[in-house]
């Protein structure tokens, strides 16, 4: 173990019975430089009852001196024996009438002064055996380690004393200061100490001393002064002994170099001046100041004070002849956990001694505390009772308990203990240990709750569904009790439920936590829950208060909001503000408790339609009323067509619908009549060209549709729904021989010349026929002079050599143009 710094170990030799032995060793501080002083301290005692004479040896280890001494050993302010210390051991000794009249649990301490003289560079930690024991403390190096500046020096002046405590004497030494060369020679010096006539009686007269030179300490490593006494033929003194005066002398100069400690001369020197002092009080003031001066050549240095103590070591022993106990109160914590705060006890006892003087006192003490009583004489009985604390409506204090250690003298009466000190019942020289436990009995009372649901809309509660009752109440001081909280389960079918115990007299207050299970159901619990009734103080029934709970369910309803967005081609033949009809179904659901439902809602661009008031769970379907539309495709499409309703925030659906105009075409069938029809090639075609304005939902548009004289049919497509397209011819190639008419178009029945009108209404394809009319010239006659044919030409009849080819080349022409044409055909359509 450590005790102030230093270290002790090991164990105590076995001392004889009734004898002191030495039980602790241990340094004052943990460390200490080698040739200086330290204190120690040691502890004894004497384990049985003491026998006189009783007295403590510590022999000292041969690397640790004593600082002899001699001092009291007290038992407070009594002196009880004496301590001497000299260089090998500490001898005390108790006195004989102490020991008889204290004989019982007798020990003490002493501290003692010693110097520490080890081997020349030890270092570190040093063990010391002190007999069976040891203690450790770290050695230092004497003054220290210079590191730097560790060469010659200046030096400051200074004043410092050493008691002696074997002749109570102090030596004052005054330092002058000097620079690092010394005080050069040929100087007046006068030196003087103002000593206290009243407080110190001077020895002899002063002496001088001087360094010539200075050497490397080899302990600190410092340059130290080599100071030698001066021979009294040089100095001169005062009549009274206090002053001194010389002239310097020179040293062995600069240049000088001994062969040791790196021995350096002095140009001049360094000079001190020793005192030696009686004490007049012999010590006892214990610090001791005076002021010493001096003066160089004329200038003065006053003010130079120093200081002395006498450190004498000390010691004390203590042993009893008395008993005393020691009462410890404890709170059985089973039965106060609820209570607020544990009082202060009242606890009386009652001693009559030996001589039949009685004393008593009354004392307090809390739970988990502790009282010492005042010591007990040899042959005291002494009772010991305890006045229960007041009870409060909540609370009853029970009767204490008493734990003692039986045996000779402990007795119990009426639940009073009672112990008798004596040194034959051995219960002197100690604390007999009490523990006085008591316990409470808290009042109680309790309350018993049940759910009651308002379920008018007829949800489906889950009977595992369960109801959090939070209960809590104040402290009451008055009554003695903590505050306190709770939580009941309640089951919703019902079921009753009993609280634990609850202090009497306490005031509760409810919340209400409905559980998870019951949130699911599709249902929303009202606010305005009810506890019946609605305030409750706890008392001492043995019945439980009944409390009811009463909670209101009413179903969750949620909807949903629909939003129409029209797009497409076609939507410009939609009416403005144009309604929509949206139906939406949900099916019934057993578990959630409600029934199927469906409706429908009214919809048009840019105006949403809202509907409310379908209940929580629902799988709700959409659907859309179609509505044809002559030349018109429509196609449906909802963001969302089935979801569940889970929230009071409408679910948002997006309907868009879409609207694009149909495209049909027009076929065209070329038809030849009239007397000319067969001087038509077969090959020919003819040249259509349609067109048609902007309308509703799409551009206008033109083109050129080549028809084949073979009466295949030939086809426009891709025209918009609503276009108006007129159709007409260009002139046909001229056929020799032949005229052409102004064409017919035909269509539904009707004819019209040159050109025609035709309106697409849907995907189907107009049939148009287009008759060209031709007619075959007349041919001469032959009488006729006037029509003399050319050379080739058609009489009407086969031709062959020149009239044949004439006729070929023509009809050679008339098919390279109508291939050019058919090449020239195209649609312009503006999308």
């Amino acid at each position: 173990m450590i005790l102030s710094g230093g270290l002790i170990a090991a164990a105590p030799a076995q001392a004889a019975e009734g004898a002191p032995a030495i039980t602790e060793v241990a340094f004052d501080s943990s460390t200490v430089q080698n040739r200086q002083t330290t204190w120690i301290n040691a502890k004894w005692e004497i384990p049985a009852k003491a026998v006189a004479p009783a007295r403590i040896v510590l022999p000292l280890p041969a690397e640790l001196q004593g600082n002899t001494d001699s001092f009291p050993m007290m038992n407070g302010q009594d002196p009880i024996g004496t301590c001497v210390v000299t260089k090998t051991e500490v001898v005390c000794s108790v006195d004989d009438t102490f020991i008889s009249e204290n004989s019982f649990k007798v020990k003490g301490g002493i501290r003692f002064e010693v110097t520490v003289n080890v081997a020349e560079g030890t270092t570190g930690d040093k063990n010391f055996e002190f007999g069976n024991l040891s203690a450790t403390v770290s050695i230092q190096p004497s003054g220290g380690s210079c590191t730097e500046n560790c060469g010659l020096a200046e030096i400051k002046h200074s004043k410092w004393g050493y008691y002696n405590k074997e002749t109570d004497t102090i030596l004052w030494t005054v330092q002058v200061a000097a620079p690092a060369t010394g005080i050069a020679a040929g100087q007046k010096i006068r030196i003087w100490d103002s000593l206290d006539l009243a407080t110190f009686t001077p020895i002899g007269k002063p002496v001088l001393y001087s360094a010539k030179s200075v050497h490397r300490d080899a302990g600190n490593g410092t340059m130290t002064g080599n100071f030698a006494h001066d021979s009294d033929s040089v100095v001169t003194y005062s009549d009274d002994g206090l002053e001194l005066s010389f002239t310097s002398l020179p040293g062995l100069g600069s240049d000088y170099h001994g062969t040791e400690q790196e021995e350096v001369g002095l140009d001049g020197r360094f000079y001190q001046v020793l005192w030696t002092v009686k004490v007049n009080d012999l010590g006892k003031a214990g610090t001791y100041t005076n002021e010493a001066g001096y003066e160089i050549a004329g200038e003065p240095t006053t003010g130079i004070i120093g200081e002395a103590k006498r450190q004498s070591g000390s010691a004390w022993g203590i042993g009893t002849n008395f008993g005393a106990f020691e009462l410890t109160k404890k709170i059985d914590p089973s039965s106060t956990d609820q209570i607020a705060a544990i009082p202060q006890f009242q606890v009386r006892y009652s001693a009559i001694d030996a001589e039949g003087i009685a004393t008593s006192d009354t004392f307090a003490v809390q739970a988990d505390g502790s009282f010492e009583s005042p010591e007990f004489i040899d042959g005291t009985t002494v009772t010991i009772e305890e006045i229960l604390p007041n009870a409060t409506n909540a609370i009853i204090w029970q009767a204490p308990v008493f734990d003692v250690q039986q045996g000779p003298g402990v007795s119990f009466v009426d639940g009073k203990l009672t112990l008798k000190f004596t040194k034959e019942n051995n219960n002197l020289g100690k604390q007999t240990q009490i523990v006085l436990t008591n316990s409470a009995e808290l009042q109680t009372g309790s309350f018993a709750a049940s759910k009651r649901i308002v379920n008018s809309d007829g949800l489906v509660i889950s009977p595992e569904t369960t109801f959090s009752l939070n209960y809590s109440y104040p402290a009451n001081t008055e009554l003695g009790f903590i505050a306190g909280s709770g939580t009941l389960e309640l089951p919703s079918n019902g079921d009753v439920v009993v609280s634990g115990k609850i202090p009497v007299g306490a005031e509760l207050a409810f919340t209400e936590e409905i559980n998870d299970g019951a949130k699911t159901l599709g249902g929303t619990w009202q606010e305005n829950k009810t506890v019946l009734p609605e305030a409750l103080t706890i008392t001492g029934s043995p019945d439980p208060i009944s409390v009811e709970l009463v909670n209101t369910i009413e179903r969750s309803m949620g909807g949903f909001t629909v939003a129409k967005n029209l797009s497409g081609s076609g939507i410009g033949h939609i009416g403005a503000g144009e309604e929509f009809t949206v139906n939406y179904s949900y099916p019934a659901d057993a578990t959630l408790g409600f029934k199927s439902g469906s409706g429908s809602v009214q919809v048009r661009s840019g105006a949403p339609a809202t509907v409310t008031g379908i209940p929580f769970g629902a799988n709700v379907t959409l659907t859309e009323d179609a509505v044809d539309r002559q030349g018109i495709d429509h196609q449906s499409s909802f963001s969302l067509n089935n979801f569940t309703i889970d929230s009071d925030e409408p679910v948002e659906v997006l309907l868009t619908n879409t609207y694009e105009l149909q495209h049909g075409s027009i076929a065209v069938r070329k038809q030849l009549a009239g007397t000319g029809a067969g001087l038509v090639s077969k090959d020919a075609s003819f040249t259509v060209d349609y067109s048609y304005l902007a309308g509703i939902g799409f551009e206008g548009g033109d083109g050129t549709l080549t028809v084949p004289a073979d009466g295949n049919t030939i086809a426009i497509d891709g025209l918009p729904f609503g276009a108006v397209v007129t159709l007409s011819e260009r002139t046909p190639m001229p056929v020799p021989g032949a005229s052409w008419a102004e064409p017919v178009f035909t269509a539904g029945g009707k004819d019209s010349e040159s050109s025609m009108t035709v309106t697409i209404d849907g995907k189907g394809a107009v049939e148009v026929s287009l008759t060209n009319t031709i007619t075959a010239d007349p041919s001469p006659k032959a009488t006729d002079p006037k029509e003399t044919p050319a050379p080739g030409a058609a009489l009407g009849l086969a031709a062959t050599g020149a009239a044949t080819t004439s006729a070929l080349v023509g009809g050679g022409i008339a098919m390279l143009l109508g291939a050019l044409v058919l090449a020239a055909g195209r649609i312009r359509r503006h999308v």
